[in-house]
């Protein structure tokens, strides 16, 4: 999904202006369920919980304002709600971790912002 980067802060960092073009974000359901087996053989999948992983994906730089914070602690992150595409917006509460990527000859550069929710 391609979202208007005005919509979404992380840390209280606006991803706008700054912010390099094409960025993406990527939302995902992960952990919290299981496949069990019955005495029978066949299987039955239980779920526990859920949690979201939202993943930022932008081209170029990283912002430095994103390099600058400690991801030792969680952070909110709001983005636009999928399921709610008029005009909705979901603030999670997340850990992250952030990475670039250089080209060995440095012309290309990406960044990813890795948000697990808490």
């Amino acid at each position: 999904m391609t979202a208007p980067t005005s919509q979404i802060t992380f840390a209280l960092v606006a991803l706008d202006g700054y912010a390099t073009l094409g960025l993406r974000v990527r939302y995902e359901d992960f952990g919290g369920f299981g496949t069990l087996r019955m005495s029978d053989g066949s299987a039955l999948r239980q779920q526990f919980w859920t949690k979201k992983r939202i993943t930022l994906t932008g081209n170029g730089w990283a912002p430095t304002a994103l390099k600058a914070l400690d991801y030792d602690q969680t952070f909110t992150l709001t983005v636009p709600d999928p399921e709610d595409a008029v005009d909705g917006l979901v603030d999670y509460t997340v850990f992250a971790h952030l990475t670039e990527e250089h080209d060995i000859n440095g012309a290309a550069v990406s960044w990813t912002l890795i948000c697990e929710e808490s």
